[in-house]
């Protein structure tokens, strides 16, 4: 992804955009980035533009528990993942597999994707929305323990 910057001579910023970008999903994230930079003008007598070239990979999830304790979503304390436009066709359906870490407070402390749907966005779509849902931990002996929870989420725009 590359992002320019136009300053004035003051070293204020004048303009941001998107010059170049393979992933959609991440160019307001940095523009938003870009405005909270601090510049100083000093010696710039003219306008000028500044590109950054930005690299960018996601985060690692948290590891899951050593043991098979089975978590579940809990639908009822849970809102349906935003559909990112342009993602599908009318008709199309895909299915994204998650994994998701939770801890024995009912919170995903961490998620990832067992079996893409295919797209990115659809992924992080389904993982950003499902890891802030509540959760039924997994039990041992009656007593709420850290375990994990397997989603299969299905997008379908009809």
């Amino acid at each position: 992804m590359t992002v320019s910057v136009v300053l004035t001579p003051t070293g204020s910023i004048k303009n941001i955009k998107i010059v170049s970008s393979t992933d959609r999903s991440f160019n307001q994230a940095a523009i938003e980035a870009a405005t909270r930079l601090r510049c100083s003008g000093g010696d710039l007598r003219q306008e000028t533009e500044i590109q950054w070239k930005i690299a960018y990979e996601s985060t690692q999830p948290a590891p899951l528990p050593p043991h098979d304790a089975k978590a579940a979503i809990d639908p009822r304390k849970c809102v349906k993942p935003a559909y990112p436009a342009g993602s599908l066709r009318p008709g199309e359906q895909r299915v994204v597999k998650m994994k998701f870490h939770v801890n024995a407070n009912e919170d995903a402390v961490g998620g990832e994707v067992v079996r893409s749907s295919g797209s990115r966005r659809l992924d992080q779509a389904a993982i950003d929305a499902l890891i802030v849902c509540r959760f039924k931990p997994a039990l041992e002996e009656g007593k709420p323990v850290e375990g994990y929870a397997e989603i299969d989420y299905i997008w379908k725009l009809e």
